[in-house]
């Protein structure tokens, strides 16, 4: 209790008593503080004799409270906590006199979900559910050969090419029946679905995708054979008619996915035929089928390579476009490619929001001798009714220790001290670099990036960024090229760097990322 007695009026004015020092949140004649807290008032000014004779006022809060409450004097502004704010006034016994932000939001340590300030200056638990996120990343087949050929490719060939981030699944294709052109083929169109890298390593593909076709849309006429979910096309076999193609008859392989490493580095993404298991042949349009061409094990069909009759109707030469590497959307590459490559992504969870950089010295002068990119995990917060929250958490490296460029790791040293360049807010969302080149080789001599800051998660739709892009640099003179962003929808997750001694090229590696269900 917080008794003020004035000794020398007191035949005319009472005594006042205040048992929650609150004063209903407001000061004399004053509005509530600006974070919405209930000030304590403050003591009119007393003299000597009041000071000296008035009763101690009560102790501020508890000394074990996570913040400091202890000060000598009131000669300077007493530190404030996450619950506790100074009243402006001081105890008789030179301590702190605080007013607690009832109602604030805090942070309890070793807690994702935050509190809630209580009226005792206390952060209390709060009713919340810590959300994981998740990435996924549309991988793309890269071409790598032709099957064999069903007739004799010549002139000027079509391609029928399933669109990035798609694998084929199926044809469709009118057969004819009846008249002069009957067990022939026209019309053809490539079938394809979307194929989807998951942050565990596992691969999903879709029954229903796109199509790419030669002459007219599907009709009541058409005909389409398919691989079943979760497979892909590897090769046809086929039948022939008056040296026409008169039938096709899918062939299927369930894909899988893997990680290519070398010397412990990840270096790119590889598809294989899941130990050699495949699906029955299935799905034939047109005529019976006897002979095949098909992708070498274990690639898988991307495109077709097709010759057709001048109308664009009949095919008479067929082969398959065929690759297993696949690769997620990435940014133009800046500098130029290296066999030596590495890809460093951000951990689960955790997104791109800077890098860590170094410029050599000596002969290699201007030129970025190390590099590794700075993750920052996005802790997302359901507060039931108020929706979901999101905010910064853990900051980690990518690669944990050393960087990409031998000469940050020489003794004695042969570059400067690393520099960092990370968003204030958000993350990464563009990169742009300055180029020189250098014995016939272009290089990255300085980076230039943007950040923008995070929406609020809507799910299902992935996180995306919203707001101004603050930009940052670092690094020597050149020609200046990009910066270049990730496609909508997606998000940097860490980078391609192509290097030796130097850094050599550079890209973002983009992936879509999700609230979890």
């Amino acid at each position: 209790m917080r008794t003020t007695c004035s000794l020398w009026v007191l035949l005319l004015v009472a005594c006042a008593v205040d048992p929650t020092g609150l004063n209903g949140g407001r000061r004399d004649g004053g509005d509530p503080l600006p974070d919405g807290s209930s000030p304590l008032d403050a003591d009119e000014p007393r003299d000597a004799d009041e000071a000296r004779d008035a009763p101690p006022l009560d102790a501020p809060p508890p000394l074990d409270a996570p913040w400091p409450i202890d000060a000598p004097s009131c000669s300077g502004p007493c530190p404030d906590g996450p619950c506790l704010q100074w009243a402006g006034t001081c105890s008789a016994d030179g301590r702190c006199d605080y007013l607690a932000r009832v109602g604030a939001t805090c942070e309890r340590e070793g807690e994702v979900c935050p509190g809630v300030c209580d009226g005792a200056g206390e952060c209390s638990p709060r009713s919340c559910t810590p959300r994981a996120l998740v990435h996924r990343a549309a991988l793309t087949i890269v071409q790598r050969e032709d099957s064999s050929v069903y007739g004799s490719l010549s002139g000027s060939p079509m391609e029928l090419l399933c669109p990035e981030g798609h694998g084929a699944v199926g044809v469709r294709a009118v057969a004819l029946r009846d008249g002069d052109d009957r067990d022939r083929l026209r019309e053809l169109a490539l079938l394809c679905a979307p194929l989807v890298l998951h942050d565990d390593g596992t691969l999903a593909t879709a029954v229903e995708g796109p199509e790419v076709a030669i002459g007219a849309d599907a009709s009541e006429e058409s005909q389409v054979a398919r691989c079943a979910s979760g497979f892909l096309l590897t090769g046809f076999k086929y039948g022939e008619s008056s040296s026409r193609l008169g039938g096709l008859r899918m062939r299927c392989h369930r894909p899988a996915v893997s990680r290519s490493t070398s010397g412990g580095r990840t270096v790119g993404y590889i598809l294989s035929r899941d130990g050699g298991r495949s699906e029955p042949e299935s799905g034939t349009v047109g005529i019976s089928s006897n002979s095949n061409f098909e992708c070498a094990n274990p690639d898988f069909i991307r495109g077709l390579l097709l010759d057709v009759t001048p109308t664009g109707r009949y095919v008479f030469a067929l082969s398959a476009r065929c690759g297993r590497m696949v690769e997620p959307p990435r940014t133009t590459r800046l500098g130029s490619e290296r066999d030596d490559r590495t890809i460093d992504l951000c951990p689960v969870g955790a997104l791109m929001t800077g890098v860590e950089a170094r410029l050599a010295l000596g002969g290699a002068a201007g030129q970025l001798a190390g590099y590794a990119t700075r993750c920052t995990a996005q802790d997302v917060i359901d507060l039931g009714a108020a929706g979901l929250s999101l905010r910064a958490g853990a900051v980690t490296r990518a690669p944990a220790s050393g960087s990409r460029g031998s000469f940050s790791d020489t003794d004695p040293p042969t570059s400067e001290d690393p520099e960092r360049r990370a968003c204030a807010e958000g993350v990464v969302v563009e990169l742009g670099a300055t180029e020189a080149s250098s014995g016939g080789e272009v290089r990255p001599s300085g980076l230039r990036g943007g950040c923008r800051a995070l929406a609020t998660p809507a799910p299902p739709a992935p996180l995306a960024p919203t707001g101004a892009t603050a930009s940052w640099s670092y690094g020597g003179s050149g020609e200046a090229r990009g910066p270049f962003a990730c496609p909508a929808g997606h998000l940097a997750r860490g980078v391609v760097v192509d290097h030796g001694p130097t850094l050599n090229g550079i890209a973002l590696e983009c992936w879509q990322t999700f609230v979890r269900d």
